[in-house]
């Protein structure tokens, strides 16, 4: 840590020391006690200033959507450098990240293909979470191990669980801090969860969107939990004190003999002589 020390913030210094385990460890973790589909996805938003710092990561020349960049580094495991042209596929992504403004023939596919009223539409932007233009130029989106290892300090984590991974870690966080999380979600640019972590609002849970399914192919078992490292950190302390882990020890009926009156039972239990 002290090769690098010099090059951040004193206050993120102190995070850093204060923390129990190192980012590779929580991946580790996260991954042996939660079992997520896919890698956890960390990410850094990089301000125009900032560029030439991380001219090392490959840029991603592609031209996807933002859902799809998470879904590839989940699957792949391999961390990428975005911009406005990288996330071209879909404008929301660009737009949420601060890249560049929405196009205005957004608002006439919207109002034709969708049905909108003009004041429909415009309360659906405005209820998406997003940065602030121009203020940031590209992101890097990665494994969490690989961050590790690149010494970058993310700015959030998003894991692809379902709904009995979520209760676990969620419920691991809140013992831990007596907080809930937040859930806002108005059924589009589910992608915001990037904005949501960056702006300070987490631990944040959404239902990936239309959108997501159809480009980035989410299943119907999947949302997405984003966390800073420090809540992930302690949502996991906690399950391990309590030995809590996926899948969790919650079903009695494993334990006992069939129902005598299931069906299944008498389809498949030894008849009684």
């Amino acid at each position: 840590m002290e090769r690098w020390a010099k090059s951040i913030s004193p206050s993120i210094f102190i995070y850093l020391e204060m923390r129990q385990m190192d980012i590779k460890e929580i991946s580790d973790e996260v991954e042996h006690r939660i079992k997520p589909k896919g890698a956890p996805i960390a990410f850094k938003m990089v301000e125009k200033d900032k560029t030439s710092e991380y001219k090392n990561i490959k840029k991603m020349r592609r031209r996807l959507t933002l859902c799809q960049v998470l879904k590839l580094v989940a699957i792949h495991e391999k961390t990428y450098r975005v911009d406005s042209k990288s996330l071209a596929g879909c404008v929301f992504g660009p737009y949420i990240l601060g890249f560049e403004e929405l196009p205005e023939k957004l608002k006439a596919k919207w109002l034709s293909g969708k049905e909108y009223t003009e004041e429909g539409y415009e309360k659906m932007i405005q209820d998406i979470v997003h940065l602030p233009q121009g203020k940031y130029q590209e992101a890097i989106f990665g494994p969490l191990k690989d961050f590790h290892e690149l010494k970058i300090d993310p700015d959030g984590i998003i894991l692809i669980v379902n709904t009995t991974q979520a209760y676990l870690l969620l419920g691991g966080y809140y013992d831990s801090e007596f907080k809930k999380p937040y859930s806002n979600f108005n059924g589009h640019a589910a992608c915001e969860i990037v904005a949501t972590l960056t702006l300070g609002n987490h631990p944040w849970l959404n239902i990936p969107c239309g959108g997501a399914r159809a480009m980035a192919h989410v299943q119907d078992d999947e949302i997405w939990l984003g966390m800073d490292v420090e809540e992930l950190e302690k949502a996991l302390t906690r399950l391990k004190e309590i030995g809590a882990k996926y899948p969790p020890q919650v079903y009695p009926l494993l334990t006992a003999g069939p129902h005598p009156r299931h069906p299944w039972t008498k389809l498949l239990g030894k008849d009684e002589d």
